[in-house]
């Protein structure tokens, strides 16, 4: 009888590590303040203080930026994937250029705009999707 009680309680310690677990590898977001510039990694999520929206950096859909060890007669654009969403209900996925239109949308009561991307293009180093680092910025409407 003792045995079936402690094989009873090691099965329900195992269970409730693995619903530990499950809970830890959730992708965490990084806080960040409406009208102040931020980055994300590809990947990573921000969610916006004082609301209920996140905002994913799903990756770079294209960059066809001139290389900076390049002279180009045209800057280049790049496009940046975003996926924006309220709580945990389905994402909006947008692109957003960084040097054409349009370098923001409206979400709701805000405006996301892009800033920067990087890192700058080299013509020797083709740059990959876990490499890049979008700057944001979320303004109230």
């Amino acid at each position: 009888m003792p045995r079936l009680v402690i094989a009873a309680l090691l099965v329900a310690v195992g269970i409730g590590c693995n619903s530990f677990q499950s809970g830890d590898s959730e992708p965490q977001s990084v806080m960040v303040q409406k009208g102040s510039d931020f980055d994300l990694t590809t990947g990573e999520t921000a969610r916006v203080s004082g609301s209920f929206v996140n905002i994913t950096f799903t990756g770079v859909r294209e960059d066809s930026r001139c290389p900076t060890d390049v002279q180009c007669v045209w800057q280049g654009n790049a496009v940046v994937r975003l996926a924006v969403r309220h709580a945990n209900g389905p994402a909006t996925d947008t692109v957003l250029s960084v040097n054409q239109e349009p370098h923001s949308m409206r979400y709701e009561n805000f405006f996301i705009t892009v800033r920067d991307l990087m890192p700058a293009r080299r013509s020797d180093h083709p740059l990959k999707q876990e490499e890049y680092t979008v700057t944001l910025r979320v303004t109230e409407h």
